[in-house]
């Protein structure tokens, strides 16, 4: 076994205690080497000295451990002469950091050879980081959170992948390119984004890179997870037909992407995609994809139109959660399961078309979608079945096919005034969308050219060059009723010369676009502001709310909801000319005390459950008094006293663990408003290290594995104990058994159980009081019939509907 010194040297990156030796910029010795030299102790611990970053270390070696130093902490491996950076105090980091290759101490030389995960992690201060030669590996979280994190140098000897999971990068927002040693045998940088060296894959495009646009090279078969999350300058994006992977995140964050031009040979829309796009209106599926994966379009306020293609056969949970602009969605024949909260928050949907061939509606799947006139149209009484049994109101749903029993639009006129327009004006064209009764009246607008015009999802147009434009107006309601008209735009204040002469341009007017409704509890929405002129030379704003005890505003334009009620959120041009827009902000669906919970007293939570890819976890709650209205929200992270990041859709009492936890930590935090005063309390799990064949798979496949996944309780002994005097005589539990719906199942210290039980080879499903259910139970995403002794039936018809040998419905 390797001798590891833990002496710390503690980051020749400074930071003493002794403020008045530290340098603004930090900085090694422009030499390959640093050298160290011993002296007598001192009460300082280390001094600076020498003009070249040459340090004295006062007192012996050994005596500098016990954090004396601030910074980050080096270690020393005698045996194999090398040294590693690890996490010490890192954030007070500022300025340019170059790290030396080696290390010079007593005459031995020390060789860097390794980094910890997450070493500069909230190193906010950092501009600019040069990695020497001999680092091989680059770490998960190596710079996470460096927010002013600008430029990054990777030296030729790194030679092993990124790691997958959480981007070495992730939220460097600052961050503007990426270099790479030439000869790097994986990587390359092309005009600062990396690539593998091959040129096949976009490994990190930097989130403040320059530029609106971005057409990704023909040579590009993958992008990988978190690629483009969080670039903040990002308005268009094209990839080739020759991208057959989109990994997860690989978009998430976007918030000024409008349109994405995708390969029509992607086959499956990733976890958290495009989460958070709040700017994008100009997306087309293609007709391959199969699946839209968890969170796909979460946020994406500003779509208004989707088609999903006949392809795709699962739409999982909160695909398109909070897509509030959305009016119309078809759901194809081909998709058989519609997850749970998938649309939650699509407050502007009018009419919902669901196949047949849809076999499940999982629970709250659209919620808050309560608009007056939202009609759901259903084949069948068994899909209405499904509906109220997700929580959609039965007044809402209709019998029929939907397509012929909804009136769609039949023309379209435009405004045809005004048709010549000067470089940087901005106008509205005004459309009218006959007939009036049509059920679905929204239109998608294109342009031509977007290097001549743009033209948002209301029909505002922005003169952007000289050229002739044909700017379009389609129907969303599947009519492919369109309309177009053609601007000719010349330019501006053109002189003899061929040049423009303008010195201080004022804003003349502000609109504000983005959603005017928060409806869930702590959330956010981006709005933005549109300059007019858009050659207005200051084009900075100012935001302020009139009601920040309801909704507040930041400096960047994000609302965050408070409480309930109304806000006006206001926009003031900086540049003196005192204009000024505003938009009213409701907000709903915060958390309000209840007069039940006031004697209540929230204690703690315990996890439990087999801490296991597959299985679910549970969070057990401890209370005295009333039980008060409990908020729940899982989390993982990579290190059990690290970052922990909230997982998409996970805000209930149980979690089933995914193949994306493992080697994770869970946390849960479970919260209350008692009296108006909140509480929390939490409990995380150990480190998720087992693997079973298929994350997606039931709790019940077989019956050898039933006995085991379904029994959720510690003890195997369970005891049926009376509830009633009524004698009920012999039933299929034996001749001397009372029927389990007069029986309280329980352990031996006679508490209840709960879940599933298996007793004389027969299974029960027991709620939380100790009573086995009948009828339908829906578990773990599958449906399984209780008959009226709490039987779960098995290799039988009910209903029409098959069961399995396992019990659940064949589908």
């Amino acid at each position: 076994m390797l001798k590891r010194n833990k002496q710390l040297i503690s980051k020749l990156l400074m930071l003493i205690m002794c403020t008045s030796l530290v340098p603004t910029t930090i900085a090694f010795a422009s030499e390959e080497s640093v050298n160290f030299a011993e002296g007598t102790q001192q009460d300082t611990g280390l001094n600076y000295s020498g003009d070249n970053g040459e340090w004295t270390f006062q007192g012996e070696y050994s005596s500098l451990n016990g954090g004396v130093i601030n910074g980050i902490n080096i270690y020393f491996n005698e045996e194999n002469k090398t040294y590693s950076l690890d996490i010490g105090y890192g954030d007070k980091l500022s300025g340019t950091l170059n790290i030396p290759s080696r290390i010079i101490f007593n005459g031995n030389t020390y060789s860097l050879s390794s980094a910890a995960e997450y070493v500069f992690q909230n190193c906010t201060n950092l501009e600019y980081v040069s990695i020497p030669e001999g680092l091989k590996y680059i770490p998960q979280g190596m710079f996470s959170n460096c927010s002013n994190l600008k430029i990054v140098v990777v030296p030729s000897s790194v030679n092993e992948e990124l790691w997958g999971q959480v981007s070495a990068f992730s939220k460097c927002s600052s961050l503007e390119k990426i270099e790479v040693n030439q000869n790097n045998p994986i990587y390359k940088s092309v005009d600062g984004v990396l690539y593998n060296k091959s040129g096949t894959k976009i490994v990190v495009y930097p989130a403040a890179k320059e530029g609106e646009s971005y057409t990704i090279p023909d040579d590009v078969v993958s992008i990988m997870e978190d690629a483009f999350n969080g670039c903040k300058n990002l308005k268009n994006v094209e990839m080739s037909d020759n991208v057959i992977e989109i990994n997860n995140y690989a978009f998430s964050g976007c918030t000024g992407l409008q349109t994405v031009k995708m390969s029509n040979n992607i086959t499956t829309i990733n976890d958290n995609l495009f989460s958070g796009c709040s700017n994008l209106t100009d997306i087309t599926i293609p007709s391959g994809v199969t699946s839209i994966k968890e969170s796909a379009f979460k946020g994406c306020s500003s779509l208004s139109y989707i088609t999903i293609p006949s392809s795709v056969t699962n739409i999982e949970s909160t695909a398109f959660q909070g897509c509030s602009s959305l009016t119309n969605i078809t759901i194809p024949s081909g998709v058989t399961t519609i997850g749970a909260n998938a649309f939650q928050d699509c407050s502007n949907l009018t009419n919902v078309i669901i196949p047949d061939s849809v076999s499940k509606i999982s629970t709250n799947a659209f919620l808050n979608c309560n608009k007056e006139n939202l009609i759901f149209w259903v084949p069948n009484n068994t899909i209405r079945l499904m509906l109220i049994n997700a929580n959609v109101d039965s007044s809402k749903i209709r019998i029929g096919t939907g397509s012929s029993d909804i009136t769609k639009v039949n023309s379209i006129a435009l405004d045809t005034t005004n048709s010549n327009w000067m470089v940087g004006q901005i106008g509205k064209i005004t459309a009218t969308v006959l007939p009036s009764d049509a059920a679905d009246k929204t239109l998608n607008w294109t342009s031509s050219d977007t290097n001549i015009a743009t033209v948002d999802n209301s029909g505002v147009v922005t003169a952007k060059s000289k050229g002739t434009v044909t700017i379009k107006a389609t129907a969303n309601d599947g009519s492919e009723v369109n309309q177009s008209r053609t601007i000719t735009i010349s330019g501006q204040g053109d002189t003899t010369g061929g040049g423009t002469s303008q010195t201080d341009v004022k804003v003349t007017g502000i609109t504000i676009s983005g959603n005017s409704s928060i409806t869930t509890k702590g959330g956010t929405i981006a709005l933005t502001p549109n300059i007019i002129p858009i050659t207005a030379t200051n084009k900075n704003v100012n935001w302020t709310s009139n009601n920040p005890s309801v909704a507040n505003v930041n400096s960047q334009g994000v609302v965050s909801a408070i409480s309930n009620g109304s806000a006006t959120i206001t926009a003031s041009a900086t540049d003196g000319s005192n204009i000024t827009a505003s938009t009213v902000i409701t907000v709903t669906g915060q958390t309000t005390t209840s007069d039940n919970s006031s004697n209540s007293v929230l204690k703690s939570v315990s996890i439990s459950g087999e801490e296991e890819v597959s299985h679910r976890l549970k969070a057990k709650v401890k209370y005295d008094g009333t039980e008060p209205s409990l908020e729940y929200k899982w989390q993982r992270a990579s290190k059990k006293d690290g970052d922990y990041t909230d997982i998409s859709g996970a805000d209930e009492e149980e979690y089933k663990l995914k193949s994306s936890d493992k080697n994770k930590y869970i946390k849960v935090i479970v919260s209350a408003t008692i009296n108006g005063i909140n509480y929390n309390v939490e409990d995380t799990t150990s480190k998720i290290d087992r693997n079973t064949s298929n994350d997606d798979s039931s709790d019940s496949n077989s019956n050898s594995s039933t006995s085991s996944n379904y029994n959720n309780s510690s003890n195997n002994t369970v005891i049926y104990g009376q509830l009633t005097s009524q004698n009920v005589g012999a039933n299929s539990l034996g001749s001397n058994i009372i029927s389990p719906a007069n029986r309280m199942f329980t352990n031996p210290s006679g508490h209840p159980v709960s879940g599933w039980i298996k007793l004389y080879d027969k299974w029960y499903y027991i709620d939380d009081n100790g009573m086995p259910k009948v009828g339908w139970l829906n578990h773990n995403g599958k449906w399984y019939y209780l008959d009226q002794s709490g039987v779960m039936v098995r290799n039988a018809s009910i209903g029409g509907y098959w069961l399995g040998g396992d019990g659940a419905m064949i589908q």
